[in-house]
């Protein structure tokens, strides 16, 4: 699967999320697999909470184990 894949998946993902209307939307982890995304991820993903958001989906997200900084 292409990284290009990837994104277009995610958007399709929050868009049939914001079709069903769930009460609401738990994010159970980290969303990306490394502490530095690549770009695109910082371009494509910070607008899903606003969408979810804007179409009264509340978002719980519980943080996963990638650490900004070692422990």
């Amino acid at each position: 699967m292409s990284e290009k894949q990837i994104y277009d998946n995610f958007l399709a993902a929050i868009d049939e999320i914001i079709r069903q209307k769930p009460d609401v939307l738990v994010h159970a982890g980290d969303l990306f697999d490394t502490v530095k995304p690549k770009t695109r991820a910082y371009t494509t993903v910070p607008g899903a909470p606003g969408w979810l958001n804007a179409a009264g989906i509340p978002l719980v997200i519980i943080a996963g184990n990638h650490r900004l900084h070692p422990v």
